[in-house]
């Protein structure tokens, strides 16, 4: 079978249900990472159920965000909120439109296309798959659920615009997740995820790292190392199998914060964003080593839903360095990469 055939039998829509209870507290989003040659992006597409007081029942909140970063310009970027008349989504589909903006099967390829006019940031890319996908359903999150699917490495040809400035692109590293589950932010809750793409492509290794987490991180609900090769998952080292230390904290000189009104509430939080995390999976002879080293960091702040504060997610970029053995067979690798993680 086809890897997009594969990313078509499980990364659809799933949509919002009520609750027993009757609320609906459901979100789901659609996430892409590309990194090029002097250009790195974020994207997210994602719809959530209402929880505003005045929210009429069954309305929804649907907003794109898109980050570039380009090394010596720094970040740009923003969010753009839609109405829900203007949303498409249907259950079951690969299939998402918020406004203009698409996250679409095509032939081989996952098509996104977003832009925000105000910012003058945009991407239009092809992302080919060249791993298959994972799932991830039933992790707890306190009083909730998150289901996750992720593929690991794609190749994106395209173009990220910012400003004037348009980088093209043609086989460029990415990576894509898809994200659903019923809780609310602002709950004890923490996550920590990254992934590792080597810059060769003929490298055949990729990995991807999980922490689910109480909001201190002192307690861990769920942690995965995960390896693939090729196209195929090889290794996975989950809980006891992983060693996790965080070393300092990343001092950024500037912190660009989106949107930038929401910073406001939040003036003198730290990033809380270690300057180094070492984590190490060992079992049943196999130990592989990756160590991201954090350079740069841009805060999504988004309103809690419990309380009268914010969630900031730190969308980190920096160095991995990966090496190790599984069964009796050597990998290493090291290249730019993208961490995430959120804070209360």
């Amino acid at each position: 079978m086809e890897l997009i055939d594969l990313v078509r039998r499980t990364d659809w829509y799933r949509g919002s249900s009520p609750r027993p209870d009757g609320r609906r507290l459901h979100k789901e989003w659609q996430h892409v990472n590309v990194i090029g040659d002097g250009i790195e992006a974020y994207v997210n597409l994602n719809i959530m159920d209402d929880q505003r007081p005045a929210a009429r029942p069954g309305a929804l909140d649907a907003r794109t965000i898109v980050i570039a970063r380009e090394p010596g310009r720094g970040w740009a970027g923003g969010v753009r909120l839609h109405e829900a008349s203007r949303v498409s989504a249907r259950r079951g589909r690969f299939d998402l439109r918020l406004d203009e903006d698409v996250l679409e099967l095509d032939g081989d390829a996952i098509v996104v296309r977003a832009f925000l006019p105000r910012e003058r940031v945009g991407v239009d890319l092809r992302l080919v798959p060249r791993t298959a996908p994972m799932l991830g359903p039933n992790t707890p999150l306190d009083d909730g659920l998150l289901h996750w699917l992720v593929v690991p490495r794609l190749a994106a040809s395209g173009t990220i615009t910012v400003g004037d400035r348009v980088h093209h692109l043609d086989g460029a590293r990415a990576y894509h997740d898809h994200n659903w589950g019923e809780f609310l932010w602002g709950h004890d809750l923490s996550w920590e995820w990254g992934f590792g793409i080597p810059p060769d492509p003929a490298n055949p290794w990729s990995c991807v790292f999980v922490r689910f987490s109480d909001r201190k991180r002192t307690k861990a609900s769920a942690q995965g190392l995960f390896v693939w090769k090729d196209a195929d998952q090889h290794r996975t080292f989950r809980e006891n199998e992983l060693t996790i230390v965080a070393e300092g904290h990343l001092k950024p000189s500037t912190l660009h914060r989106i949107p930038p009104v929401m910073g406001l509430l939040a003036p003198d939080r730290p990033t809380d964003v270690p300057a180094r995390l070492r984590i190490t999976g060992e079992g049943r002879g196999d130990r592989v080593e990756a160590v991201f080293t954090s350079q740069d960091v841009c805060q999504i702040v988004i309103p809690t839903e419990t309380e009268l504060s914010v969630t900031l997610i730190n969308e980190v970029s920096g160095h991995l360095h990966v090496q190790g053995t599984i069964r009796d067979e050597p990998l290493e690798f090291d290249g730019a990469a993208v961490f995430e993680f959120l804070a209360f």
